[in-house]
């Protein structure tokens, strides 16, 4: 049986190769036109690519969740919620809290290490933290920030946090244009 960190370690993966993989082209035409094109491009071209990568079958909006990656017996492993809007996005993270699953995602797309990060991140961990004090549940959080640098970059950052609310792990990855 997989543990969260072997379903991290695997995602992450799969992510990064992804992000490589995807024309930059792709990029661009969803973050040119900002939040409306954002959606499309993680339904149509990325989550499938990471899908892909990882060897797990994808749904979308099942559970009411955006990308469901499950294994060959439809269980769930990965759970992912895709928020254009750092502000609205506890709702996002109380949603993947009540799911039962070893990895759960927030992906979102703002301005993360100068602002956003600041303003939300220690409120985030606190839901976590809330909701595993009344339930236990061996999984691990992932926030995901794509963060547009300049006209040839876009930076991806991962935090990884634990059901106590600890910051594990910190990762970059860059895209070039």
């Amino acid at each position: 049986m997989k543990t969260p960190h072997t379903t991290w370690t695997e995602f992450k993966a799969a992510f990064y190769n992804a992000l490589d993989e995807v024309h930059p082209e792709k990029f661009l035409e969803a973050w040119k036109e900002g939040e409306h094109n954002m959606n499309p491009f993680y339904l149509e071209t990325f989550m499938p690519k990471v899908a892909e990568n990882i060897k797990l079958k994808l749904h979308s909006e099942r559970y009411k969740i955006d990308y469901t990656f499950v294994n060959v017996n439809d269980v769930p492993l990965i759970l992912v919620e895709v928020e254009t809007s750092a502000p609205t996005a506890a709702r996002e993270i109380r949603n993947l809290c009540c799911f039962c699953a070893q990895l759960k995602v927030l992906v979102l797309s703002c301005d993360w290490e100068a602002t956003e990060k600041i303003r939300f991140l220690d409120s985030w961990k606190e839901i976590i933290i809330h909701h595993h004090a009344a339930f236990q549940m061996d999984c691990l959080y992932v926030i995901i920030v794509g963060e547009w640098q300049n006209e040839h970059l876009i930076e991806y950052s991962f935090t990884l946090i634990d059901t106590g609310g600890n910051i594990i792990e910190n990762d970059k990855h860059p895209v070039k244009l």
